[in-house]
């Protein structure tokens, strides 16, 4: 969760650091929870993520972002510019390549 300062505060089972590893400085607007990672867009429009990149789900396509939403193994970011980044494991087309929504 985020505190009233835009800092991520994380608890709970750690088996795929998914507390552990969350950045411990910066200014966040945004937090997202998934199974076995977490995704933060901060107040600058950068995403982090952090815990399991077994499907490369916590390996952020570059841009700027205005939201940020995971699931249990793909992740997925909303750009700037309108388009919609998504990456990690696609194997229920949840996560195609980049597109114009």
């Amino acid at each position: 969760m985020l505190n009233s300062a835009g800092a991520i505060d994380c608890w709970a089972e750690n088996a795929h650091s998914q507390t552990s590893d969350a950045p411990s400085s910066g200014t966040f607007r945004a937090i997202s929870a998934g199974q076995n990672h977490s995704c933060a867009l901060s107040s600058v429009g950068a995403i982090s993520c952090w815990g399991s990149n077994t499907d490369s789900q916590t390996t952020v396509r570059a841009g700027t972002y205005t939201a940020v939403s995971v699931g249990t193994s793909h992740t997925c970011g909303i750009k700037t510019d309108g388009t919609i980044a998504r990456w990690s494991r696609d194997t229920e087309g949840q996560a195609p390549e980049t597109r114009s929504p």
